[in-house]
């Protein structure tokens, strides 16, 4: 039978409270956000007993049809696009080329480094979202393609790999500093 001695006794204690603090910091990182808050950092729009959540039922004037208003806030919901298109028809607004967002998009899914130890490229994140786009409805673009192209979420696949304050440096801030959309006529 071994005999264990003090020297070894402190190191399984402390690799064992180091196993716990671990642990801890990544229960409390998943578990501590704000529930009033949605995965992109806005304040969650809660809709009636019926379900409703979102943009604000609204109706036009002249029209007498029930329209919903996008939510401005949200442009990396794939479905942005379609709501804004819907908003201000018969109007048409700037799409952004099927081929020009799918490029980003992969532009954007080859910044992560692929592992911990590996140098993410930042800077193709931000030339994405202060160069490359020009309004909201642009961003819904490139959303759209990468979901389509890699089944991920684009907004939660950036912050998995993107520390909070490169987030707010290279997604958050440019991003709402865009135009809602833009007409096209």
């Amino acid at each position: 039978m071994m005999k264990i001695n003090n020297t070894t006794w402190w190191i399984i204690g402390a690799v064992s409270l180091a196993g716990l603090g671990a642990g801890a910091y990544f229960l409390w990182k998943k578990h501590g956000k704000d529930p009033q808050r949605d995965k992109y950092g806005n304040l969650s729009i809660k809709g009636s007993e019926s379900g409703i959540e979102g943009g604000v039922q609204t109706t036009r004037e002249g029209q007498g049809t029930s329209v919903s208003e996008p939510n401005w806030e949200n442009p990396f919901d794939m479905n942005y696009q379609q709501d804004v298109m819907r908003w201000v028809a018969p109007k048409t607004i700037f799409l952004m080329k099927k081929s020009f967002a799918d490029q980003y998009a992969k532009q954007l899914k080859e910044a992560w480094g692929g592992a911990w130890y590996k140098n993410d490229d930042e800077d193709a994140v931000k030339d994405v979202f202060t160069k490359k786009v020009a309004d909201k409805v642009h961003v819904s673009c490139i959303s759209k393609a990468f979901y389509d192209n890699y089944k991920k979420d684009l907004y939660d696949y950036l912050a998995n790999f993107l520390s909070q304050s490169e987030m707010e440096a290279y997604v958050i801030k440019p991003v709402q500093s865009l135009p809602n959309y833009r007409i096209a006529n």
